[in-house]
């Protein structure tokens, strides 16, 4: 998110170019708050300033007067016999922390993160081929902390330079759980893979992955193989612990459709104008069992809509037509009906069933004895 404009100067959030004095934006905290703030920074090469010419840019922490933490890129400089350019200083106390990252000068990324935690604050850097992030120092400060942001400044007679500034985000503190799900989608039964590799931790290794795949099932690890064998949506959720047993949550969904399958001698048809928003779908499982997949207005006055699996009559009739046995979820209604053609306004007769809850089904004779004519409806007088 963008760091609100309530430093004194005004610059622009994105990119500082040629300041002499420690510009900031800064928002403003609440001391007792645990959080992570990250940034990502870069000199523009064309105007990057001598190695040794003193800069700094990166994040700052304010207390209050001139009470400061700079978490920076800067001029480099030899301590210990090591060279660095990343350096932790707080209000002219130098050298509390420092760190070295590549390509510094030639416009390499860099990036900064500070987390606290009660109060101490742990600082980390990851420069753009580090594969990890790598832990500066931690200090303990117990004044109460005011605002948090960004910082750029030279001094001294420092060569003017142009700094970039990628992002600022502030999150809670603790570990970043993130997994992908392949695929996010597909027909019953659903094999899904789940991958949480990208999740990461700044206080150290992440020790367990636990997923709860929305179904009553769950597994251990960083990758997992699940299969949904119900249509549905679930939520997949994350959890992750690092070695200092704090965690950290994610969630995505996946989606199981429904299988269908040829169904002949029957043939499915979505009956309505429009037709019904969830597009009808069948299979035969087993000798006996037509599996459907229904949605719809069902039978109205002068118009249908819903799902029809059919066979077409080889004569006008009469017919005798049976139910042997139906089982069905939900509020729907199913049954059992002769239809002179598949216009939404056909002529019908039909007997349906409808599940009343706790009262048990109830069936219902319905008909349309004219073309566009109104439904005439006989109800059980009991249901069963």
């Amino acid at each position: 998110m963008e760091v609100p404009l309530t430093g004194d100067f005004g610059q622009n959030f994105d990119t500082w170019t040629g300041v002499d004095r420690a510009p900031q934006l800064r928002r403003a905290i609440d001391p007792d708050l645990d959080f992570l703030i990250e940034t990502r920074v870069r000199l523009a090469p064309d105007s990057a300033p001598p190695a040794s010419s003193p800069f700094l840019a990166g994040l700052v922490l304010y207390y209050g007067g001139t009470d400061i933490i700079h978490w920076n890129i800067g001029q480099q400089r030899t301590i210990n016999g090591q060279p660095t350019n990343l350096f932790l200083e707080r209000s002219g106390i130098n050298n509390i922390g420092h760190g070295w990252a590549d390509g510094l000068l030639q416009g390499e990324a860099v990036r900064l993160r500070i987390e606290k935690r009660c109060d101490s604050y742990h600082f980390f850097y990851r420069g753009s081929a580090d594969p990890t992030w790598t832990h500066a120092q931690t200090i303990t400060i117990p004044t109460p902390l005011e605002s948090i942001g960004l910082v750029m400044k030279t001094w001294g007679g420092g060569a003017s330079f142009t700094a970039d500034f990628d992002y600022f985000d502030i999150v809670e503190a603790g570990p970043r759980a993130a997994f992908t799900v392949d695929p996010e989608e597909g027909q019953e039964p659903l094999t899904v893979t789940v991958d949480a590799s990208a999740s990461t931790s700044p206080n150290g290794a992440l020790t367990a992955y636990s997923w709860d795949f929305g179904d009553g099932s769950t597994a251990e690890g960083v990758t997992s193989d699940h299969t949904y064998q119900s249509r549905g949506t679930y939520t997949i959720r994350l959890d992750v612990t690092d070695e200092s047993g704090d965690q950290g949550q994610a969630a995505n969904t996946v989606r199981a459709a429904f299988r269908s399958d040829g169904i002949a001698p029957w043939t499915l048809q979505d009956i309505g104008e429009p037709s019904p928003a969830i597009e009808g779908g069948a299979r035969l499982e087993g000798d006996a069992c037509l599996r459907v997949l229904a949605g719809g207005a069902g039978i109205r006055s002068r118009s249908d809509q819903f799902s029809f699996a059919y066979q077409q009559l080889p004569t006008p009739g009469p017919f005798i037509a049976r139910i042997g046995e139906a089982a069905w979820a939900g509020r729907g209604r199913i049954g059992l009906m002769i239809r002179e053609d598949l216009d939404p306004d056909s002529r019908f007769a039909a007997i349906v069933f409808a599940d009343t809850g706790f009262r048990g089904l109830r069936y219902s004779f319905l008909r349309r004895e004219e073309k566009a004519g109104i439904v005439r409806t006989t109800n059980s007088s009991e249901n069963f």
